[in-house]
């Protein structure tokens, strides 16, 4: 037997994949993953991990009529690969080939108890563990020739963005319950208890740091290390750490009490709610130290928008109320309890506040191909929300690293186009509301510029990076996490005086008419709105070796069109979540506005600077429209 060495279960499985598998299924579309439950699919294996159940092992999904050819292709597969046998079972579960084939909706009613290809409701939601969700999303998918698998992982990718409002609050209820209880214990002489109620805190605040951070919590044992990974891990882990360390009652209050306030902050920071005093205070008239956990509970529940979940108990997933491993690891006991949230709450599969979320498979795109038929708005959010949170980082250094960063704006620096700032006129003192804001800099200009900011864009990455530069700045944005189709109602409904979006947001709007009466009811009537932003007609050109060509008929429809990857970033490589992008013609644009109530009174058209889109064609391309300023007034 050739010598081993260790290798990370992924690693060793996309090997075996390569060098095995594929071969024998080139005549069979499918796709290959590990994904599911272990310790490698997580990314947590060693050394430690191949005394049992080890070695190399694949999913490999094909359609139901492929399943007995794709077996048959995969007998008698080599006994061993890189040193390690490809029999693997231990003590329990009986050694065999572990290159299991499947579809896709089997593994699903396997792995998640129901077939989330067919859409998933706030019932499924919440009746679904968190680490399952992980299983299903971590791991890593070698290749997806069927064009599902990726698609039903980025559908799973998060919680739907009212879900993890009510989840975030219920998390802060669970904390505000018990906090109280460390001191109380304490006083009267038992210390055991105070101890176990911190460490019962510490739990759960870690388990609200995961939520903050749109990352799911794995089961207890990787909790800890999977915690380390978290941004929350460099400020609250050591304040946490001495909240477990502490041998007195004062340590372990003190402790707390920097956890707490840390991510107090941090719920402010994630810009989806209204900011609360992250600072602890007395319980009542008793002397115990507490957060304000009750305060961020009522502030996330204030900003859901579905009036259906806003009203439920904040009870929690089933992992925030069930405590058991029988239960959380056996998806058709979890599933089981959807009969007690049905009976309780009143969810149920069409009363769930309508908050299904279907997987971008059934957009009609299988693979990259494109399907006429208009997208389901809140299935293109929830997609292109992950891509730009993975994006986020990026964009911000790129920003950051030429004129626009903190002190550009805290001296007074405006990034806006002269011809929009013309356009603008004076803003001094306006309301003024901020459309699909990305990283800010807009934002933070017309801040400076005098006006009341609000600005909202889907990115809770981005918010929370545009919220830092702000504070860098000494300006007062107040930068929120939200759909554009789906914005709180108070800012919905806020009557502002201006409404502004631009610098390329078109392409991410699904559905214009929408898109417009959002517009229309954020205005007080009177109000403007403006929009400075690709020109339609630029965005269906390209350039290829130099040249400028039609890339797409400007009357092919709006899409959508999914994409992977981003030009006019300098993107990493492993920037390439599946995004989905729409082309509207510039009468589609007018024409929503105007019968969304909103009077056009000025469209100016310019040639495009985009040197990152055209490149050597710049000059060509100039020739044509490239940029567009529309003014308009609601009536």
């Amino acid at each position: 037997m050739p010598e081993r060495r260790f290798l990370a279960g992924l690693d060793l499985a996309g090997s075996f994949y390569e060098r095995v598998v594929r071969p024998r299924l080139a005549a069979i579309d499918h796709a290959a993953a590990l994904i599911g439950p272990g310790s490698d699919v997580l990314g947590h294996d060693d050394i430690r991990s191949t005394d049992h159940f080890w070695g190399p092992r694949l999913q490999i999904f094909v359609e139901d009529r492929d399943v007995g050819a794709a077996e048959v292709a995969l007998r008698d597969l080599p006994a061993e690969h890189l040193g390690w046998p490809t029999r693997i079972g231990s003590n329990r579960i009986p050694f065999r080939q572990f290159v299991d084939v499947c579809t896709v909706p089997q593994w699903c009613t396997e792995g998640l108890g129901f077939n989330a290809e067919g859409g998933v409701t706030t019932l499924d939601w919440l009746t679904v563990p968190q680490q399952l969700l992980l299983e299903a999303t971590a791991g890593r998918v070698f290749y997806d020739g069927i064009g599902r698998l990726e698609a039903l992982r980025a559908a799973l990718a998060w919680y739907p963005h009212d879900v993890w409002l009510w989840l975030l609050a219920s998390q802060w209820v669970r904390i505000s319950q018990e906090q109280a209880f460390v001191g109380r214990a304490a006083e009267v002489g038992d210390d055991l208890g105070s101890r176990i109620v911190t460490a019962r805190l510490v739990r759960d605040l870690m388990r609200l740091c995961f939520l903050q951070e749109r990352a799911y919590a794995p089961y207890s044992k990787w909790l800890g290390a999977a915690f380390a990974r978290l941004e929350a891990a460099s400020t609250a882990g050591p304040a946490l750490a001495a909240a477990l360390e502490a041998d007195t009652y004062p340590a372990r209050e003190a402790a707390l009490t920097a956890a707490y306030e840390d991510i107090g902050r941090r719920q402010n920071d994630l810009g989806v709610s209204r900011s609360e005093d992250a600072r602890v205070g007395p319980f009542h008239s008793r002397p115990y130290l507490v957060s304000a956990a009750d305060r961020f509970a009522a502030a996330c529940v204030d900003a859901i928008g579905s009036a259906s979940l806003r009203q439920l108990p904040l009870v929690g997933g089933v992992d925030q109320w069930v405590d058991s491993t029988d239960v959380l690891s056996r998806p058709e006991r979890a599933r089981g309890l959807a009969a007690w949230y049905m009976a309780s709450l009143g969810l149920g599969p069409e009363k769930d506040g309508g908050m299904t979320t279907a997987a971008p498979a059934l957009y009609g795109v299988h693979g990259e191909d494109v399907d006429p038929r208009p997208a389901r708005w809140e299935n293109v959010a929830a997609q292109n929300r992950t891509a730009w949170d993975e994006i986020a980082d990026v964009r911000i250094h790129r920003w950051s690293n030429r004129e626009y960063t903190a002190d550009f704006f805290a001296n007074g620096g405006c990034s806006l186009d002269p011809r929009l700032r013309d356009a603008l006129g004076d803003v001094n003192g306006l309301r003024a509301l901020h459309l699909m804001c990305a990283t800010g800099e807009e934002s933070l200009s017309l801040a400076v510029l005098g006006a009341q900011v609000t600005a909202v864009d889907i990115s809770t990455r981005q918010v929370e990076l545009a919220s830092k530069k702000a504070r860098a700045a000494g300006l007062k944005v107040a930068f929120v996490a939200a759909d554009v189709g789906a914005l709180p109602a108070p800012i919905a409904e806020g009557g502002f005086d201006l409404v502004y979006t631009g610098g390329g947001v078109l392409v991410w709007v699904p559905d214009i008419k929408r898109w417009a009466a959002v517009i229309a009811s954020a205005l007080r009537p009177g109000g403007r709105f403006l929009i400075w932003d690709y020109h339609p007609v630029a965005m269906r050109w390209e350039t290829v070796d130099g040249q400028l060509r039609l890339d797409r008929s400007y009357f092919a429809g709006p899409g959508p069109l999914p994409t992977r990857g981003w030009t006019h970033f300098a993107a990493p490589a492993d920037a390439q979540t599946l995004k989905y992008e729409f082309t509207w013609t510039l009468g589609e644009i007018v024409t929503a506005l105007a019968n969304a109530g909103l009077s056009i009174t000025r469209v100016s058209e310019f040639p495009t600077d985009a040197t990152w889109k055209f490149g050597d064609a710049l000059h060509a391309a100039q020739a044509l429209p490239g940029l567009v300023l529309l003014v308009a007034r609601r009536q």
